[in-house]
């Protein structure tokens, strides 16, 4: 935890209530950044007071800001801020580099909430990690509406870009080219790729996006390949349409050769699969219900395991699956049953947030050495 230490000041006021000038400067000590001088000088009166400027220089760079607050209705800001060959490892030690930037910032608040904002990232540019990072666009929020004007991103050789609004309605724009994702995040490798729209409203977003990744590494996790499709639209009569396919699995150890997820119908009345396979062994799944009034109803269609060396597992019928969500989150199946020859697992059980689990079973002809 960072903390600074004041080795030498002065403090001066001037002036009445409705109009005084303020300086101050100080040196001191921030225990992560090393030593560092302050300076300010600003006017104020009864409601508002006027920055003309404050400096702080040190080691890990420099801030200049100028001015305005006022307190007479709510707190009002307009302010710019600079930043010079400001450092950031002292504070993150796993990014080494240093950012400038010029930004400007406006709005209130209102009874202690924030209600109305606009940053305007006039130039962000520097270097982190040995990649050169830059930004620059505008976001402006107002209750609960958030608005995002040309808002570009890039660090190394990737880019993203992001335009629209989210809140009551939607209406939101963004594109990703990410051949670098070394770059992002240290230890991240791979691409991606993709572009989309999201539209609707906040309880009935509308989705329409591409994605792609290659070559995708994480510690333990990798990915070779993958291919994802989404037209989701949550209101009255909107499409269920999703694909994702990837190859070349990696998790917990475990490898992979290829997963499938789809959704085909609408939000009332859809099918789900999943399909995934590899050296562990895999697995087919198919349910097919709808969601309404936060609860999903279906069955439990289709289900193959195969899980070496117990070979491979069947549900001998559909099963009745449903899950309700919200604060009385329940989960239930009821009729589930897998075959093998003769052998037999079958089962009821559930869960409630009040009540906790419960659980039923049979098993019939299971051979000891499974």
């Amino acid at each position: 935890k960072a903390q600074y230490f004041s080795e030498q000041g002065t403090f001066h006021l001037q002036g009445s209530r409705d109009a005084y000038q303020v300086e101050l400067t100080g040196r001191g000590r921030d225990t992560r950044s090393g030593p560092l001088t302050v300076v300010l000088k600003a006017q104020g009166g009864a409601t508002q007071l006027h920055i003309a400027a404050l400096r702080i220089d040190g080691k890990p760079g420099h801030l200049h800001s100028t001015g305005d607050i006022s307190w007479q209705h709510g707190i009002g800001f307009n302010v710019a801020l600079e930043a010079e060959q400001l450092q950031v490892q002292p504070w993150l030690p796993d990014w080494p580099g240093y950012l400038n930037a010029q930004l400007a910032a406006r709005g209130r608040f209102d009874g202690g909430t924030l209600t109305q904002a606009t940053l305007a990232i006039e130039r962000l540019d520097g270097k982190l990690r040995g990649y050169p990072l830059a930004a620059a666009g505008q976001i402006d929020s107002a209750g609960q509406r958030l608005a995002f004007r040309q808002l570009r991103l890039s660090s190394g050789n990737n880019r993203a870009e992001l335009d629209g609004t989210v809140g009551e309605r939607m209406q939101l724009d963004f594109k990703l080219a990410a051949p670098q994702l070394a770059a992002l995040w240290p230890g991240l490798a791979g691409s991606l790729a993709g572009s989309g729209k999201i539209g609707g409203s906040s309880k009935q977003p509308e989705i329409d996006a591409v994605l792609q990744g290659r070559n995708i590494n994480y510690e333990d996790f990798a990915l070779k390949r993958f291919d994802a499709q989404f037209n989701v639209g949550t209101g009255a009569g909107g499409s269920l349409d999703v694909d994702f396919e990837a190859k070349g699995l990696r998790l917990a150890g475990q490898n992979f050769t290829t997963l499938r997820i789809a959704a085909d119908g609408s939000v009332p009345n859809h099918w789900l699969t999943l399909d995934m396979s590899g050296k562990p062994g895999g697995i087919m799944l198919k349910l097919q219900g709808g969601y309404r009034a936060k609860r999903w109803d279906g069955d439990l269609a289709v289900l193959e395991l195969q899980v070496r060396p117990a070979g491979v597992w069947r549900l001998k019928q559909p099963a009745k699956l449903s899950a309700a969500f919200g604060a009385d989150t329940e989960l239930a199946l009821s009729g589930f049953c897998l075959q093998q020859q003769n052998a037999l697992v079958c089962g009821d059980g559930g869960y409630q947030v009040k009540k906790g689990y419960r659980l039923s079973g049979l098993l019939a002809n299971v051979p000891l050495g499974l």
